[in-house]
């Protein structure tokens, strides 16, 4: 049976002003079974600005949209990854929050900063594209209270503050205390 995916992207960037190379930064991807909205997998990490670095694609700043590109660019790979693997997957929909890094990925936005980082973005979305995988992204609000984009967010800010995210039992603990 194929399944369908949900992944939801965001991005951080701690202190998003007068931003540098230098700027804290932190991205992030969950991947959801639609069919049981269980968790299949989350991956997060920095984003890269320096060339030398193994996972840069483009990135010369640290700011909030190179970090919400990232993620998106990360999420594009998992797909891309997955159908390399055999995984029988009948679609994909990515959710993020960022139009940015939507419009960029889609090319109905031109760059005006960041062209390296989208030109890279744009071609991963492209390439999945060409090899027939269905996907599609779709804007979600932020802080809107939904799980998995709330479960996103925070593995992006934890990131960019250079902290090691709680599990999602941990997460959903502490969530669950702080509403009491």
């Amino acid at each position: 049976m194929s399944v369908k995916y949900d992944l939801y992207v965001d991005g951080s960037a701690i202190g998003n002003i007068n931003v540098d190379a230098n700027t804290p930064t932190g991205w992030s991807m969950v991947c959801v079974n639609k069919n049981n909205e269980s968790m299949v997998n989350e991956i997060y990490g920095r984003v890269a600005t320096d060339p030398n670095l193994e996972h840069y694609i483009g990135a010369e700043i640290g700011s909030n949209n190179t970090a919400e590109i990232t993620a998106l660019y990360e999420a594009l790979l998992f797909i891309e990854q997955g159908h390399h693997l055999g995984i029988d997957a009948e679609s994909y929909t990515i959710y993020g929050d960022s139009m940015y890094a939507g419009k960029m990925a889609m090319g109905e936005w031109n760059p005006k900063q960041n062209k390296k980082l989208v030109k890279s973005l744009v071609k991963k979305w492209n390439s999945l594209k060409r090899l027939g995988i269905s996907f599609s992204w779709e804007h979600i609000k932020a802080h809107s209270g939904h799980l998995w984009n709330e479960r996103a967010d925070y593995l992006a800010r934890e990131t960019a503050k250079g902290n090691n995210p709680s599990s999602l039992n941990d997460w959903r603990a502490n969530a669950a205390r702080s509403v009491k």
